[in-house]
């Protein structure tokens, strides 16, 4: 799934220049032959503009929200006693796969792990972040941090499968490296990027002397060209195409959203002697495209999202016989676990299936596993949970059930199978089985109670007494 995520992102960022092209060469098209020299360097910028702001915020973006859905961070996050080495070393190599810092804060026992292998404790009243960014509604917050060496920092909320807050993913990128990716475009192109939250605090910007510095951070009315407007002009919504007079220059301001961070994004174009309707008009299309683009970056994330989904429910469900897979099982298992309820299992598996495959073929022993699967789920209760195991072996989780009743259920299911043949073209196939089945009255880990039904299941392979053979274990301790 994660090779997946990884072609899905450089789809999304082809699709971007592919776009950005197109449009540059549209442009290119439309412009006066007298002002032929100019043009082309307004559509050349374009491209570079929009490669700047995939690379340095909407693909960490992306990345982050990405990474809040993964099964296996969500698993380590959701267990009641948080497995540290195991944080460590997934961050640390997220840190080698992306070249970027993360860093995962767990709800469980308030702590922070970082990709270079350092922890935090998460003091309410000393670590402010963690519980402003727990409170605001949105899933995904950016914020500067680290007041020594400021950062930016893409916090992105991960939740369990049942809506549980389970804590933060984080991506952290030095403030310097975005302001020198910046600069290298404003050097080359002449526009400033101002990046505003919302709380109207200076996050970034091409302008270093509006950009955080650990003493203070700049507000958006605090900046020069922003005091310059005018009042009717800040009425509206959004500032588009605004012209702003300062110190003898016109500044050309536009404005857009990134709707994924709650961030404005200003492009201050200084326009001197450019001031004409060749840059206007470039400058508009080129405010339209960046909307365009980041309006369909976040339908692509929502589709991806959906797919994501998809995917999900496959790994939940054996595609053969409809039943829940081990992942899923595993799953259950830690809702019984959390409930604190004792549990039985029974370990089943057809015993000559292999015979089957060999005289009917696969398809032969498709149709027994499919129809086995119907007979065991007639014989489970609404609270038991049944999944295919692997190949064909199946288990049963029998939540606050004791051994007596658990080995019951298992003779009803012996009598069931027994009772039940499969036709395979004029071939009447009886199945044999082996049932194992095994109780604890405090289950620690899955694959323990899975092991003392296999050991049954083995003494019962030893039974040759009977077509369907049952044998149970019992341990009333950990």
């Amino acid at each position: 799934m994660e090779s997946f995520a990884r072609r899905f992102s450089l789809e999304i960022t082809t699709l971007i220049i592919l776009v950005a092209s197109a449009f540059a060469i549209s442009a290119f098209v439309t412009v006066s032959k007298s002002v032929e020299t100019q043009s082309r360097k307004h559509q050349q910028s374009l491209a570079p503009a929009l490669e700047v702001i995939v690379e340095e915020l909407v693909k960490p973006l992306h990345i982050s929200e990405t990474l809040s859905r993964s099964s296996v961070l969500k698993n380590l996050l959701d267990s009641p006693k948080i497995d540290e080495q195991a944080l460590l070393l997934e961050v640390k190599n997220l840190q080698q796969e992306y070249g970027m810092q993360f860093f995962v804060a767990s709800e469980v026992n308030r702590k922070q792990y970082n990709s270079d292998g350092s922890t935090m404790d998460l003091e309410e009243g000393k670590v402010e972040w963690y519980f402003r960014s727990k409170q605001v509604p949105q899933k995904i917050i950016g914020a500067l941090g680290n007041r020594t060496d400021i950062h930016i920092y893409f916090d992105v909320k991960i939740f369990s499968d049942e809506g549980e807050f389970l804590g933060f993913i984080g991506i952290g990128r030095r403030l310097n490296s975005f302001i020198k990716s910046f600069e290298r475009f404003k050097d080359e192109f002449g526009y400033d990027f101002i990046f505003v939250d919302q709380n109207k605090d200076v996050v970034l910007s091409s302008d270093t002397s509006v950009v955080a510095d650990g003493k203070r951070v700049l507000q958006l009315q605090d900046v020069p060209w922003f005091k310059n407007i005018k009042a009717q002009d800040l009425s509206v919504e959004r500032l588009n195409n605004i012209v702003v007079n300062m110190d003898s220059t016109q500044y050309l301001i536009t404005e857009t959203n990134l709707k994924g961070l709650n961030w404005r994004v200003f492009i201050i174009n200084p326009l001197n002697s450019r001031q004409n309707e060749t840059t206007l008009v470039f400058v508009k299309h080129a405010v339209q495209m960046l909307a365009v683009m980041i309006f369909a970056f976040i339908i692509l994330r929502l589709f991806f999202g959906y797919v994501l989904e998809e995917l999900k429910d496959n790994d939940k469900t054996d595609p053969l016989t409809g039943l829940p897979t081990r992942a899923q099982l595993t799953s259950q298992f830690l809702q019984i676990r959390r409930a604190k309820q004792s549990l039985s299992v029974i370990l089943i598996e057809l015993e000559n299936i292999a015979q089957i495959n060999t005289e009917h073929g696969r398809e032969g022993g498709d149709k027994v596993l499919i129809q086995m699967s119907c007979v065991l789920k007639t014989e489970i209760r609404e609270q038991d949970v049944i999944a295919r195991w692997d190949g064909a072996k199946f288990v049963i989780l029998l939540p606050a059930t004791d051994e007596v009743l658990a080995l019951t259920i298992a003779q009803r299911m012996v009598r069931k199978m027994i009772n039940h043949a499969v036709l395979l073209g004029d071939d009447v196939v009886k199945v044999t089985a082996n049932f194992g089945s095994a109780y604890k009255q405090e289950p620690n880990l899955l694959e323990d109670i899975i092991v003392l039904a296999d050991d049954a299941l083995y003494k019962a392979n030893g039974n040759i007494s009977k077509t369907i053979k049952v044998a149970s274990f019992s341990s009333m301790q950990e």
